[in-house]
């Protein structure tokens, strides 16, 4: 596993979602045609306005997933095919996110809405060919409205070809949803609809998640540049004295005056005239003689320039601050020029020693276009010229990067918190996490200081009856004790003690399983091995979820039976709390950090997995530990 930091592009402000209007027209035009009738798809939203159709996604009579003018209900429609959807949903215009997930194979159809027990039939609508709209059935019908839109991913025959974040185009003020995959920036396509900005947060914009299976390598990109074909590629690079270049090519035309790569005016320069190499700053230099037969690798740094195994000594490459260009040069603005016919092989591309583009001949499998891969910033580089590339076979050998990039969470929004070292309760605050355990499988990853416990007392945990009919209780992780010696109550009863000593900083990881038996671990050291417990900790039952039954609690113990209005109860004198992890089924659901918000100095927890900060659930304040640097989530790569 490697890992790379997500930093959005700086021209870009991610947000937590983008907005629309109560009579909204606006949608967005992704530009894609499905290639396949094997569609994925998975679309976070919300509305509070009801009983009103409205389309999150939409290919015209093919196919629209969204909100029925029918109350409470959702649907996934296909024009002639039984439709697919939920009736009766009473918390479906409550403003809060939503997950509609749709896929289609050759199995036929499935539906499913937030954790519900997912729709499904054999049938399959024809989406090959079919064009895909955000926020819109056909682009004029069924907009959202009074909505939110958090995120959208599509996938086309299990290949990602779309993962959208909402963002906010700094140049502009424009807002709208950035694509991970293409890098390109979607504002509303009706002009006079713009989308509202929702609150600042920090995902991330780039780099791509772009993986190898989506890309195929090839032996050579040729270009063939006759007198009304051009081809040629921007590699986003501007020229400058510490540029350099490594590359491997073959002309394919004799005796021509041409550019293979170049920014004109004292930058680099590579081509060819009289079949020499016609090279160096202002392409000065036409001296060494071409191997037509086979390909030249070319090293350019500074004033040394190398073909195969010849190196010669020439005058220092300038700093014009022009376009690189490739099977081209760039002439004064930018201009493209000279367009060569050659077959490259290899490019890269360095900043004084620092690799900043490593291109890779290869197609694209979605829609079979042609192009250089970077291996650096993951970007998939196509033709800026007119006509088309042509290709070698498909390389033996795969150079593109076998990783598949997942955007976890945002980072704390930095425009709006401030991350600290801790919060530190004095013994009236408590925070509701809003979470029930939904599984036997748990984990609780915490880092804390006890400050002050000499009596009994709960530093977090959810306490409640088994059922409404019986006396029995259970316990869902809580540690009850004083003083630094803590008893972790689980299942029915309690187990075996762990000890946090008093002013030390500590750092327990507790997790359960599906055979019903625990782990505890202190500061790394397992103090308690796969020990058989009874009862359950799962709380996502019938019985627990009414009335705010199971809630788990920081800094007290959440137990309807010894309270009224399920306040909370054996509150900690004092705790220092670094950081908590909650993972369920394996599924990290909370990852609390400190922080605290700018606006009123609240200090809570800010939970980076559902982009939500929980302050003292009484309305008061924690006291806040000393200001860090607001911490970069990293993208996990697998």
């Amino acid at each position: 596993m490697r890992i790379r930091y997500n930093r959005a592009p700086a021209t870009y402000r991610d947000l937590n979602y983008i907005s629309t209007g109560a009579s909204a027209t606006s949608y967005i035009d992704i530009g894609y045609t499905c290639q396949s009738n094997n569609i994925e798809i998975e679309i976070i939203a919300t509305t509070t306005k009801a009983n009103t159709e409205m389309c999150l996604i939409g290919a015209g009579s093919n196919l629209e997933i969204g909100y029925s003018s029918t109350a409470n209900r959702i649907i996934a429609w296909s024009s002639g095919l039984t439709v697919l959807d939920y009736a009766d949903l009473s918390n479906l215009y409550n403003g809060t996110p939503h997950r509609f997930y749709f896929k289609q194979d050759s199995s036929g159809r499935i539906f499913q809405f937030d954790d519900y027990t997912p729709k499904t039939n054999t049938q399959q609508t024809v989406l090959l060919g079919k064009k895909l709209y955000i926020l819109s059935y056909d682009r004029t019908s069924y907009t959202l409205k009074q909505g939110k839109l958090y995120k959208v991913i599509i996938k086309d025959n299990d290949i990602i070809v779309s993962y959208l974040v909402p963002a906010v185009n700094l140049s502009n003020n424009n807002v709208g949803m950035y694509d991970l995959v293409q890098n390109i920036f979607f504002a509303s396509a009706v002009n006079d609809q713009p989308f509202i900005a929702g609150e600042n947060a920090n995902f991330a914009c780039k780099p791509a998640p772009n993986t190898a299976h989506q890309y195929e390598q090839l032996t050579y990109l040729e270009s063939t540049n006759s007198q009304n074909n051009h081809q040629y590629i921007n590699i986003d690079v501007r020229m400058k004295s510490t540029i350099s270049v490594d590359m491997t090519l073959l002309p394919t035309q004799q005796n021509k005056d041409e550019r293979f790569l170049g920014a004109y005016d004292n930058g680099i320069y590579i081509g060819q005239l009289s079949s020499k190499w016609r090279y160096g700053p202002s392409c000065s230099y036409n001296d060494l003689a071409i191997d037509y037969n086979n390909p030249t690798r070319i090293i350019a740094k500074t004033n040394t320039w190398t073909f195969n195994d010849t190196t010669l000594t020439k005058s220092a490459l300038g700093n014009n601050n022009q376009s690189i260009l490739l099977f081209a040069a760039s002439y004064r603005n930018d201009t493209p020029y000279g367009y060569g016919a050659c077959k490259l092989y290899e490019c890269k591309i360095y900043d004084s020693d620092t690799l900043i583009r490593d291109f890779i001949p290869a197609r694209r499998k979605s829609d079979n276009v042609l192009g250089l891969y970077d291996n650096i910033e993951h970007r998939f580089f196509t033709n800026d010229g007119n006509g088309t590339f042509l290709a070698g076979e498909v390389s033996a050998r795969n150079r593109i990067d076998d990783v598949t990039y997942i955007p976890l969470r945002p980072v704390i929004p930095k425009w709006d918190y401030q991350q600290i070292e801790y919060i530190q309760s004095t013994g009236t605050q408590y925070i509701n996490t809003g979470y029930y355990w939904h599984s036997e499988v748990t984990k609780i990853d915490a880092t804390f200081t006890v400050i002050t416990n000499s009596s009994a007392a709960s530093l977090w945990g959810s306490e409640e009856y088994q059922s409404s009919s019986t006396s029995s209780r259970y316990f869902a992780g809580i540690p009850y004790g004083s003083n630094g010696s803590y008893t972790w109550y689980l299942g029915n009863t309690g187990q075996a003690s762990i000890q946090a000593p008093i002013g030390t900083k500590t750092h327990w990881v507790v997790y359960t399983t599906s055979n019903k038996t625990y782990t505890a671990i202190k500061d790394d050291v397992v103090v308690t091995d796969a020990r058989s417990y009874s009862g359950t900790c799962q709380t996502h039952t019938a019985d627990f979820t009414s009335d705010s039954k199971g809630l788990f609690y920081l800094f007290a113990n959440h137990n309807s039976g010894k309270t009224t209005n399920y306040n909370p109860t054996q509150k900690v004198q004092s705790l220092r709390l670094y950081r908590f992890k909650m993972y369920d089924n394996d599924i990290l659901v909370r990852d609390f950090v400190p922080c605290y918000r700018k606006s009123d100095n609240k200090a809570g927890l800010y939970d980076t997995v559902n982009n939500q900060f929980y302050i003292d659930s009484y309305g008061g304040n924690f006291t806040k530990g000393n200001d860090v640097a607001n911490t970069d989530i990293p993208f996990i790569i697998l």
